[in-house]
């Protein structure tokens, strides 16, 4: 267990708000440009589950993936109102806050809370990524191939959601 004085001095240097940019550290490549578009697509993150191959050899996608993926393109699509979807190269910064587990004692649950405590759990992070890329294709951006960029993390918070920043990344706009 951690000493109450090492653990004081984390919580110091980590006070940190749910500011995008400050979560995770510094963004390495962040060029000054404005977003595109910021979404908040609240309730807990959700991998994307692997393809299910049934006894007659025919492929599907999960019901669970399935439906979180209709939610976020639902969501995005209110979002982006009706404008066409980029046709640029992206860069997409995602922050996937999970709830924090009723398991946790106290203490836990405050370094939860803190960000001192990560989830370094399952679901892994390009699963939780690939759900995203894959929802928002033909929504956000023409295609996940756009995307030139990638900045993610996971945390705990007491609101799950996912906070996606969308930005142009070199190249023309």
């Amino acid at each position: 267990m951690i000493k109450k004085t090492l653990l004081e001095d984390i919580l110091k240097k980590r006070a940190i708000d749910e500011d995008m940019d400050d979560i995770f550290g510094e963004d390495p490549y962040d060029d000054g440009e404005a977003a595109l578009m910021i979404f908040e697509f609240l309730g807990a993150p959700i991998a994307k589950a692997r393809p299910r191959v049934t006894r007659a050899g025919i492929t599907f996608t999960p019901k669970k993936t399935r439906d979180y993926e209709q939610s976020l393109a639902y969501a995005a699509g209110i979002k982006m109102g009706g404008k066409e979807p980029f046709d640029v190269p992206l860069k997409i910064n995602i922050r996937f806050f999970f709830p924090i587990p009723k398991s946790f004692n106290k203490s836990k649950h405050k370094l939860a809370a803190d960000k001192v405590l990560l989830p370094a759990k399952k679901p892994d992070i390009d699963n939780l990524i690939k759900a995203i890329l894959d929802a928002l294709n033909g929504i956000v951006w023409v295609d996940d191939a756009l995307v030139c960029a990638v900045v993610a993390g996971k945390s705990y918070s007491e609101n799950p959601r996912v906070f996606l920043k969308v930005e142009p990344i070199g190249g023309e706009q």
